[in-house]
């Protein structure tokens, strides 16, 4: 609880940095709180569009909500990009 704590003071300091958001999604994916890592690596994907990790990582939310076609389209956009990106691969 007191990770996430500090995770969400970094993100109300500086909400446009990608990695805070990412940072923070990655926890909150470990704690189980899938609706605010869906949030935070949406935000950190409009920060850095460029970031096939942090797409593929927000796919990753949203099939762990059962969003299985949302996910899967997002994983196709990412290996439309790289199609040897691993982690895309492997999801």
């Amino acid at each position: 609880q007191k990770g996430l704590e500090f995770l969400e003071r970094a993100v109300a300091m500086d909400d446009q940095d990608p990695q805070n958001w990412h940072n923070l999604a990655r926890i909150s994916l470990l704690v189980g709180n899938l609706q605010r890592a869906e949030y935070a690596w949406w935000r950190a994907c409009h920060l850095q569009p460029d970031s096939l990790d942090y797409s593929v990582n927000l796919g990753i939310s949203i099939a762990a909500q059962k969003r299985f076609t949302e996910a899967e389209k997002i994983y196709k956009s990412v290996l439309a990009v790289n199609p040897l990106h691993f982690n895309a691969l492997l999801q």
